[in-house]
């Protein structure tokens, strides 16, 4: 469509035409076209991950007796609903907050998410040296449905 403006109207003024000719690196609708396949194909992936990830949370929650399994739908609530199955109050969900704080922030968050998952895995009667898979790529997504659907 763009190309057939460019070349079709000879009237159109030269800013349009930077701007909307495909030869001067606009977008075409087949660009636009993938990138919203690509939009949707992310969204999918996404809910998918998300669903797989609270049946895994809310089985931990039933295998382990806590209360309240149907926080694992319910974004920020799924992580105390983590800290309850490990054992902890779900007040220590504020110990977050420091985390955010660049560098030193982020390895204690990455070292207290592994103990965490530890505890998670001790609680399940699991080895906790398990809750070291949680840092390797895919682990946060292999390590909380092994814990779930293994006996």
């Amino acid at each position: 469509m763009s190309t057939a403006l460019c070349s079709l109207n000879p009237n159109t003024p030269e800013a349009a035409k930077n701007y909307l000719c495909a030869e001067n690196g606009a977008i075409t609708s087949a660009e636009i076209t993938l990138l919203i396949a690509y939009g949707v194909a992310v969204l999918i992936t996404f809910l998918v991950l998300y669903v797989l990830l609270a049946i895994a949370l809310r089985r931990l929650a039933k295998k382990t007796k806590t209360r309240h399994a149907w926080f694992a739908w319910v974004p920020i609530l799924n992580i105390i609903l983590m800290f309850n199955i490990a054992g902890f109050s779900g007040w220590w969900v504020l110990l977050f907050i420091p985390f955010m704080i660049p560098i030193v922030g982020w390895i204690a968050g990455v070292i207290f998410i592994i103990y965490l998952w530890m505890r998670i895995a001790k609680a399940v009667g699991k080895p906790d040296y398990l809750g070291l898979f949680i840092i390797i790529p895919f682990g946060q997504i292999i390590l909380p449905l092994y814990l779930a659907f293994s006996e």
